[in-house]
Formats: C-alpha cells, sequence, structure tokens
C-alpha cells in the first residue's frame, strides 16, 4: 500500500485496489501451495497422513466430535436457563485446555505403548 499510496497520492482510490489485488494474490499463493503440498502429504502418506497418525488423530477426532459439542450445550444451557451468557463462554477455554491435554497425553502414551 505504501508503493501504491507513493505512486499515486492518498486521495486516489487506486490504492486501496491495489491493496486489496496484493492482499488477493497472497491469499491466492497460500491457498493454491497449500493445497498441492497437503495432497502431495496424503500421496507419499507423510506427515499427518501416515498411517499412525491418521489412527491416532482418528481417536483425537471422535473424542473432539463429543466433547466440543457437549461444551456447546453446557453453555447455550447456562445461557438460555441462568442467564449467565457473560460468564458462561469460560467453558471454552476450559474445554479446550483441557482437550489440549489429553491430545497431548493420549498421543504420548500411543508413542510410548507403540515402542515397547
Amino acid at each position: 500500500m505504501l508503493l501504491s499510496v507513493v505512486l499515486l497520492g492518498e486521495d486516489n482510490g487506486l490504492s486501496l485496489v491495489f491493496l486489496l489485488s496484493f492482499i488477493a494474490i497472497g491469499v491466492f499463493l497460500f491457498i493454491f501451495y497449500g493445497i498441492q503440498d497437503e495432497t502431495y502429504e496424503k500421496l507419499l502418506s507423510i506427515g499427518e497422513f501416515a498411517k499412525d497418525k491418521a489412527e491416532k488423530n482418528k481417536v483425537v477426532g471422535i473424542v473432539a466430535g463429543v466433547v466440543f459439542p457437549l461444551a456447546a450445550a453446557i453453555y447455550l444451557i447456562a445461557g438460555f436457563v441462568y442467564y449467565a451468557w457473560a460468564t458462561a463462554w469460560i467453558i471454552f477455554p476450559i474445554v479446550g485446555i483441557l482437550f489440549g491435554i489429553f491430545a497431548t497425553v493420549y498421543n504420548g502414551y500411543t508413542d510410548l505403548k507403540k515402542k515397547k
């Protein structure tokens, strides 16, 4: 944007067009090459798509599919029944931290179990 303001002036609307164009090009490049990288990882079965990681991620995903909707239900119940909208949001960071601890412990346990 600085380049476009220097070349075109501050009052010119083209500087906004250049800024948004650069942002759009950057987002396109991130998405395009990110999709290519993920495709290569999936085809080569490396990274997150390795067989052992896929099995661990499956269990963690199942637990997440249960825990986070429960957290949302608790939030909604606390909000509608007790009108605690201002304080009930704290359930989300608590559940997020506890889930992160669970995922770390589970992944560590399965790694130790696999080494034995």
